[in-house]
């Protein structure tokens, strides 16, 4: 995750290295570590990060919430997090956490890694919204 445009030390020996997915290089801001399918260990991490904290400000608010026993869309897809008796006009109480990365880039051309996904900025949150 780059944090105000510094590299991640650590990374800097692995930059520009294919990364185990065979679709992109390793950047030296962890951007592309942090959404890969290949390292699902922190993406299940960064999930459950955003997902507790969602969980705890309902109910710092005063709601009840579950995360198991959930209902299912219906795709039979099950939610993140149910917010019991949580009521406003056009919000369905439920939560879905997904993650998307900005960017991407190019095994084949690692001078690509970095660009961004969509030329609209909320292009990846339309993406992750449609699927």
């Amino acid at each position: 995750m780059e944090l105000l445009g510094l590299p991640i030390p650590h990374l800097l020996q692995f930059k520009n290295h294919a990364c185990t997915c065979e679709r992109f290089a390793i950047d030296e801001y962890g951007d592309h570590l942090h959404i890969c399918t290949q390292h699902a260990g922190a993406t299940t991490g960064a999930h459950e990060h955003i997902l507790t904290a969602a969980q705890r400000l309902f109910n710092q608010a005063g709601f009840a919430t579950e995360r198991k026993h959930l209902p299912h869309s219906r795709g039979m897809k099950k939610a993140d997090l149910h917010i019991k008796d949580f009521r406003l006009e056009g919000i369905r109480n439920v939560i879905d956490v997904t993650l998307r990365g900005e960017f991407h880039g190019s095994c084949i051309d690692p001078a690509r890694n970095g660009e961004a996904s969509y030329a609209d900025p909320n292009g990846a949150i339309d993406a992750a919204v449609k699927t």
